[in-house]
């Protein structure tokens, strides 16, 4: 599946704003602002990108709202790959909801793992947020 993407930098922060066909399930930017981001790097023509797709997809679905889900298609946007320094596909990299890399991978990757660091980042987010609170709340008081 071919996309088209347009290269963007946002407030100094390397980002990247993809334009996708009607019905494309992996759009959006990387790292997604306020949001768990995976970016999945990889081309057509890679067999492991390949079977890594429906994983993708399904963890889309899953954690609409939550985490945003990104493929980057080589042959697409070749400066992407640059820009992020990708030199072997596929290649995922991890974002916290700050925008931070937390995580980064060459290679194939199940979707169990893929999950369990999804997973992860959704936990110390929540721990983030609770900790603010009372934090919050302590200072009310």
């Amino acid at each position: 599946m071919k996309h088209q993407f347009a290269a963007l930098l946002a407030a100094g922060a390397a980002a990247l704003s993809f334009s996708a066909p009607a019905g494309a399930a992996l759009t959006g930017r990387v790292p997604e602002p306020g949001m768990i981001t995976m970016a999945d790097f990889g081309t057509p023509s890679c067999q492991p990108c390949r079977l890594m797709r429906p994983f993708l997809e399904k963890l889309d679905r899953e954690y609409e709202g939550r985490v945003a889900i990104r493929y980057i298609d080589s042959e697409v946007l070749p400066e992407a790959f640059e820009w992020f320094r990708i030199t072997s596909v596929p290649t995922q990299i991890f974002f916290d909801h700050h925008g931070q890399e937390v995580g980064w991978h060459a290679g194939y990757l199940d979707e169990g793992s893929m999950r369990e660091q999804i997973e992860k980042m959704l936990k110390a987010q929540a721990d983030e947020k609770a900790d603010q609170e009372k934090k919050s709340k302590e200072s009310c008081q």
